[in-house]
């Protein structure tokens, strides 16, 4: 079959957006890394410094301990320091403990509580001792008071 060509329009079809091409993005250049600067001596480092100083003016038998002293005290070595320097220069330091203070507080109320039951005790047995004797003069049974009570 010969059929002539025809130069008709030809329709146009939208494409679909997944298949549509998008601008690529171009890469953004990288930064240069800030400079580190170097630490001299880390934090630690100058607190077991400062320890070791203070150790040796007053206790040099404790020298051999900072290290433990630092591990135990990891985080609060500046406390660690103002105790050591408020032990040996007799100055008042800041608390080795953060409630220290109401550590001690609770130590006293329980002494004094201790203190008031002794005292309360040894007033019911005064009481007591009393009772017993003015039975003994009247000549009262204790056990027929007792039941009585």
């Amino acid at each position: 079959i010969d059929a002539p060509a025809v130069d008709a329009p030809r329709k146009q079809i939208k494409r679909p957006a997944f298949l549509e091409k998008k601008p690529r993005r171009k890469a953004e250049p990288k930064k240069p890394e800030a400079p580190v600067e170097p630490v001299e001596e880390d934090f630690a480092s100058q607190c077991r410094d400062q320890l070791i100083q203070l150790y040796e003016r007053y206790n040099p038998d404790k020298v051999k301990d900072v290290d433990d002293l630092l591990h135990k005290y990891a985080g609060r070595e500046p406390l660690l320091i103002s105790a050591v320097e408020a032990k040996y220069s007799g100055a008042q330091g800041v608390p080795l403990f953060k409630d220290e203070a109401l550590v001690r507080a609770g130590a006293e109320l329980v002494e004094r509580e201790a203190e008031a039951r002794e005292a309360e005790l040894m007033a019911a047995r005064e009481r007591a001792e009393a009772a017993e004797a003015a039975c003994l003069e009247d000549g009262v049974d204790l056990e027929e008071a007792v039941a009585a009570v």
